[in-house]
């Protein structure tokens, strides 16, 4: 008999050994977030973006592949500790992903995603709803991975083109699982997105923290630091607040036979923006604490503007797709920080940012007070 209690009905907490696995992708993100700050060019953004893609596609992988597994299992355990091994080598050579170094991130990355398949099978295989649905999932996901490890070795601008496409494999091969019956755990799933969210804000900090630790200790430079802090912290409220829960009700309302495709939307896809958009930011308020008093350079407005409109617009496209709930107070955040942005050429960076940090804390006390998701099971 199954053990449906193990796969998809009995929910469960993050094991520990996840957060430690997730330790290599805080690396992974910085080094995003390094290769963005170099290069802040139409060209440059669109590397990142790809790249990110990249990341975040393995991180996704194997929050699936654990959300069917028993950690406790001494192969998965040793699967995943090797994972985080591998890893780590993709995220140390990411700043040589578009450089002549490009198989030192290829070949890891195309490990650390066949790693991934292996541990889902191991989770996985004892149950046979889930092993067919794996099964659809696995050979358009292997040629996308496949392809992703032929891109280190040819050349630019080529690499870009190879890659894409095996990003595009990827998104085929969603289509193939949602054929399948996946019995996401909506708890463990939600709490893993959660973590990586907390991740991702932790590196914004951390990026201001970078900018300014060679700069002159005087009051703007304490304002722009505690303004770029603040924001992180305000974005951290308008997810955690009540969106984090919803996403996870939503996901277990969800019969087993379509919570499959809610996790892959509401999750896997929608979460990239958002942690793009936290990305984005940090580079913008890099760029800001080291420049405080001049005007902002049109891509760090850019930054600015895709880091505010990224991670704010996830969630209201989710909450669009999921309950047709309009987030009204997000879009008008979005617009004002972009008029701002682009608009108001004659302010300063610190000046802009400061509207930014307040237009945000606005989001956060308008949905606070507004309380319509107060009944969150809904």
């Amino acid at each position: 008999m199954t053990d449906r209690a193990r796969f998809g009905v009995e929910d469960r907490a993050a094991h520990p050994l996840e957060l430690f696995f997730d330790l290599v992708f805080v690396y992974a993100i910085t080094q995003v977030v390094s290769l963005l700050v170099h290069d802040l060019t139409a060209a440059g953004f669109g590397r990142a973006a790809l790249v990110f893609w990249m990341v975040w596609w393995a991180w996704s992988q194997y929050t699936w592949a654990t959300n069917g597994s028993d950690l406790d299992d001494m192969r998965e355990r040793v699967g995943l500790l090797a994972a985080t091994a591998v890893t780590f080598f993709m995220a140390q050579s990411l700043p040589d992903a578009f450089g002549e170094g490009a198989a030192w991130f290829a070949i890891p990355y195309a490990a650390t995603r066949a790693l991934s398949l292996l541990l889902y099978w191991i989770g996985v295989r004892d149950d046979p709803i889930y092993r067919r649905a794996y099964l659809s999932y696995l050979p358009v996901t292997s040629v996308g991975l496949v392809i992703a490890g032929v891109g280190g070795f040819v050349d630019m601008p080529v690499r870009v083109s190879v890659w894409a496409v095996a990003i595009v494999a990827d998104l085929v091969a969603t289509r193939f699982a949602q054929r399948g019956d996946w019995a996401l755990k909506a708890g463990h799933f939600a709490e893993r997105h959660g973590l990586i969210v907390i991740i991702a804000l932790g590196e914004s900090i951390i990026a201001v923290g970078v900018a300014s630790a060679e700069a002159e200790r005087n009051l703007t430079l304490a304002v722009t630091i505690g303004l770029g802090v603040i924001t992180s912290c305000v974005l951290w409220w308008t997810y955690f607040d009540k969106w984090w829960q919803k996403g996870e009700a939503w996901l277990a309302a969800e019969p087993v036979a379509t919570r499959g495709e809610w996790g892959r939307n509401l999750y896997s896809w929608m979460h990239y923006p958002l942690m793009a958009g936290i990305i984005s930011l940090a580079v913008a308020v890099e760029e800001i604490v080291a420049h405080p008093d001049e005007p902002l350079d049109l891509p760090v407005a850019v930054a600015l503007t895709a880091g505010i409109a990224l991670f704010l617009g996830a969630i209201v496209v989710n909450a669009w797709w999921a309950r047709r709930i309009v987030l009204r107070a997000r879009l008008v955040a979005i617009a004002a920080v972009a008029v701002t942005a682009f608009g108001l050429t004659s302010l300063t960076a610190l000046a802009v940012l400061a509207v930014v940090t307040v237009t945000v804390l606005g989001v956060a006390v308008a949905e606070y007070r507004a309380q319509p998701l107060a009944h969150v099971a809904t």
